[in-house]
C-alpha cells in the first residue's frame, strides 16, 4: 500500500527564496569589546536591544516602582537599554569580573541620579541572591510576603546564560536553579514568583525551550509546570538541527497553529527580523521513478552533498584534458558517489519510517477509541465492531513491524520512535490527551525575530528568553493546600520524591513508563496503574478480545453481555515513552508513590533507586523561611 504523501505549499524553500539579510550592515563594535577575554557573548547591536524591547513592550511594567537583578551584564550594553526603556526604582549588576568590564559599566555607574549599583558577587553562589534581601539591598522587596507563590511584578531578573563551562564545553548557566527555586522560593524567588528575561546561545537553547520531542528533558520538564509563558523573542532562526527530528507533517502543523494565534493576536515584525523560511532537503539531480524522493527538512550534511555536485561541475569544466584524469577531479567523483548512495539510503530509510509511521497512526485512533471504552464515554463494542477491530489492528501492526524490519538499527531506534512521538504530541494527535501541544515551542504566539550573529560578540548568534511564573502551578497549590493544613513535610515530601523522578528524564528520557513504574513501585502491578492514577490512564493502552481466557488476569476490565472484554494487561504502560509524559503525570505518581509507601508502611527507597534526592537542602530552604 502506497502512502499519499501531502504537499507543503505554505513552507517556501530557502533554495527557492534569497533574503538579503546575511548581507544587511553589521553593527559597529566598541574596540573595547574586542579586546575583551572573557567566556561569555555579548549583545553589542543597540537596533537588535530596541527590536526585542519593541516586541515585550506590552507586557513590560512601566505604571508600578521596579527592581532589576542583573545577572552577567558584562559590556551592559543591552542591560543599559532594558534599564532606559523601564526606568526602574534600582538596577543591581552583580558582576563578579568587574575589572574586565569597569569602562563599560562606570559610565552607567556615576551618570547623574544613577539607579545602577553594582555588587561583585558571584551569581553561581547560592548565597549571592538572599544576601541581597539579606544585607539591605532590596529594602522594599522584604516588605512583601515571605514564601509567597504569587507573581512578584515589583522584581524582574536579567541574566546572561552564555558562560563557557570549560567542563562540559557548553555555555549555559544552570538555568535550572533558578527554575526550582520557584518551588520552595528560594534564590531571588523568596517574596515571590519573578520572571526572568535570559540570553542563551540559540544552539544550547533547547536547554530550556527545546524544539523537538527528542530535546526534551528535566529542566524542559520542570519548565512546563512552574511556567505560566516562555517564549523566544529573538533567536537565530536558521538554526535546523532540531527541525530534522520532527519530520515535514509535525513541522507543518506547528507553524499552521503560530499563523493561526497572530490572525487574532498580530506582532509586529521590523525588516530583517522575519524568521528564516523552512530549507527542504535538495531534490536528487537525478530522479529515479522507482524510488521518489521523500520531502523532509534539510540536514548539515546535505550542504555538502550540494557542495561537491557545485565543486564538480566547476572542476570539470575547467579541465581540458579528460585522459589522464586530474587527480581532483577524480577524487570529487568518488565523493559524490558516495554522497549519492548516503543520500538515496537516508530517502528511502526515513520514507519507510513515516510509511510505518502511519501504520501506528491507523492503531492509535484504534487504541483511543478503546481508551475511551475505559473512560466510561464510549459503550463497549458489539460483538461484530469488535472482531472487526481486532482483525484491523492485526493487520496494521503486521504492515507496520513488515516495515520496520527494513530499517537499519539507526533508524529503527533512533528516528522511527522520534517520529512517532513527536506526532503524538501534536494538539491534533489522537494520543494527545490535551487540546494543546505538549512542548512549549509548540504554543509560541509567534515566531522570533531573527538575529544576525555579528549584532553579538564573540559571533555567536544568541536568543533571548522571556520566562513568566505560574502562580496556578498544580505544585504551587498542593504547597498552598499543605501549608493551609499545616502539613508541609507532606509537601516537602512529594517534592522531593517528583525532583526525583524528573532526573530520569535526564539520562533515560525513552525509557517506558513501565519500566519506571518497575523501578519505583517494585512488585506492584503494572495493570493497577490507570485505575490508580487516572492522569496516567491517558497513555495506557487498553487490549480487546473476544476470549475471556486472553484476559483472566487483566485490570479493570469493561465486558458486554456479547462477551466483548477491554481491560489494561501487564504490557499496558508498555508503549509510553518517559519524553512524552506531561509533568502532571510525574507529579501524580510522585503523590501516588508518596500515598502507596504510607499505606505499607515503607522506608523511602525512591532516592537510592532513582540516584539520590536532595531532601536536607528542600528542608533547609523551608526552614529558613
Amino acid at each position: 500500500m502506497r502512502r499519499a504523501y501531502k504537499t507543503f505549499p505554505s513552507i517556501a524553500s530557502r533554495w527557492e527564496l534569497v533574503r538579503g539579510y546575511a548581507d544587511s550592515p553589521k553593527p559597529t563594535i566598541a574596540p573595547g569589546i574586542k579586546k575583551i577575554k572573557d567566556a561569555r557573548i555579548h549583545i553589542t547591536s543597540h537596533k537588535l536591544c530596541d527590536d526585542v524591547l519593541e516586541r515585550l513592550a506590552p507586557t513590560l511594567p512601566t505604571d508600578r516602582p521596579l527592581d532589576i537583578i542583573d545577572v552577567y551584564p558584562g559590556v551592559g550594553i543591552w542591560s543599559s537599554r532594558f534599564h532606559d526603556h523601564i526606568r526602574p526604582r534600582r538596577h543591581i549588576l552583580l558582576e563578579p569580573n568587574f575589572k574586565t568590564y569597569q569602562s563599560f559599566l562606570n559610565p552607567l555607574l556615576t551618570s547623574p541620579g544613577s539607579r545602577y549599583l553594582h555588587l561583585p558577587w558571584d551569581p553561581v553562589e547560592d548565597r549571592t541572591f538572599a544576601n541581597l534581601y539579606d544585607k539591605g539591598y532590596l529594602p522594599e522587596q522584604t516588605k512583601r510576603e515571605k514564601g509567597s507563590t504569587e507573581v512578584n511584578d515589583t522584581l524582574l531578573v536579567l541574566a546572561n546564560m552564555t558562560l563557557l563551562r570549560s567542563a562540559t564545553n557548553i555555555r549555559t548557566l544552570d538555568i535550572r536553579k533558578y527554575i526550582e527555586s520557584v518551588l520552595d522560593q528560594s534564590y531571588f524567588h523568596r517574596y515571590g514568583l519573578v520572571r526572568i528575561i535570559a540570553i542563551f546561545p540559540t544552539s544550547n537553547v533547547d536547554a530550556i525551550l527545546p524544539k523537538s520531542i527528542s530535546r526534551r528533558r528535566r529542566t524542559q520538564t520542570l519548565l512546563e509546570c512552574v511556567a505560566a509563558d516562555v517564549k523566544e523573542v529573538a533567536g537565530d532562526t536558521s538554526e535546523t538541527v532540531h527541525w530534522t527530528r520532527r519530520g515535514l507533517e509535525v513541522l507543518k502543523h506547528s507553524a499552521d497553529m503560530v499563523a493561526k494565534r497572530l490572525k487574532t493576536s498580530p506582532v509586529k515584525v521590523p525588516a530583517g527580523r522575519e524568521a528564516i523560511p523552512l530549507e527542504l532537503a535538495p531534490e536528487p539531480a537525478v530522479v529515479d521513478e522507482s524510488k521518489p524522493h521523500f520531502p523532509r527538512p534539510i540536514h548539515d550534511w546535505h550542504r555538502e552533498y550540494l557542495k561537491v555536485q557545485e565543486d564538480l561541475k566547476t572542476e570539470e569544466a575547467s579541465v581540458k584534458v579528460k585522459k589522464p584524469l586530474p587527480p581532483k577531479l577524480k577524487e570529487l567523483r568518488k565523493r559524490l558517489r558516495a554522497l549519492k548512495k548516503r543520500y538515496a539510503y537516508e530517502n528511502r530509510q526515513i520514507q519507510s519510517a513515516h510509511v510505518a509511521d502511519d501504520r501506528q497512526s491507523g492503531i492509535d485512533r484504534i487504541e483511543s477509541k478503546l481508551r475511551r471504552v475505559m473512560n466510561g464515554t464510549l459503550p463497549v463494542p458489539t460483538h461484530g465492531a469488535a472482531g472487526r477491530m481486532i482483525k484491523r489492528l492485526a493487520a496494521l501492526k503486521e504492515e507496520r513491524d513488515v516495515i520496520l524490519s527494513s530499517l537499519g538499527k539507526q533508524y529503527l531506534d533512533h528516528h522511527y520512535p522520534v517520529y512517532v512521538n513527536e506526532r503524538r504530541v501534536m494538539a491534533s494527535s489522537s494520543l494527545n490527551p490535551s487540546p494543546k501541544p505538549l512542548l512549549l515551542w509548540d504554543k509560541r504566539a509567534y515566531e522570533p525575530l531573527h538575529v544576525n550573529k555579528h549584532e553579538f560578540f564573540p559571533y555567536i548568534p544568541c536568543s533571548i528568553v522571556d520566562i513568566q511564573p505560574n502562580p496556578n502551578s498544580l505544585i504551587l497549590e498542593a504547597q498552598r493546600k499543605f501549608k493551609a493544613s499545616n502539613q508541609p513535610f507532606k509537601y516537602i515530601s512529594a517534592l522531593t520524591t517528583y525532583l526525583a523522578l524528573l532526573r530520569t528524564f535526564t539520562t533515560a528520557s525513552k525509557k517506558s513508563v513501565e519500566q519506571l513504574l518497575r523501578q519505583v513501585f517494585a512488585s506492584r502491578p503494572i495493570a493497577e496503574f490507570p485505575s490508580a492514577i487516572p492522569s496516567l490512564a491517558e497513555y495506557a493502552t487498553p487490549k480487546i478480545t473476544l476470549d475471556a481466557k486472553e484476559a483472566a488476569t487483566w485490570k479493570d476490565v469493561k465486558t458486554s453481555e456479547a462477551g466483548v472484554i477491554v481491560g489494561y494487561d501487564t504490557d499496558c504502560l508498555a508503549d509510553a515513552t518517559l519524553q512524552r509524559l506531561p509533568s502532571k503525570v510525574v507529579w501524580d505518581i510522585a503523590v501516588e508513590w508518596e500515598r502507596w509507601r504510607a499505606e505499607k508502611n515503607m522506608p523511602d527507597t525512591l532516592s537510592k533507586s532513582l540516584g539520590g534526592a536532595f531532601v536536607e537542602d528542600m528542608n533547609e530552604a523551608f526552614g529558613k523561611r
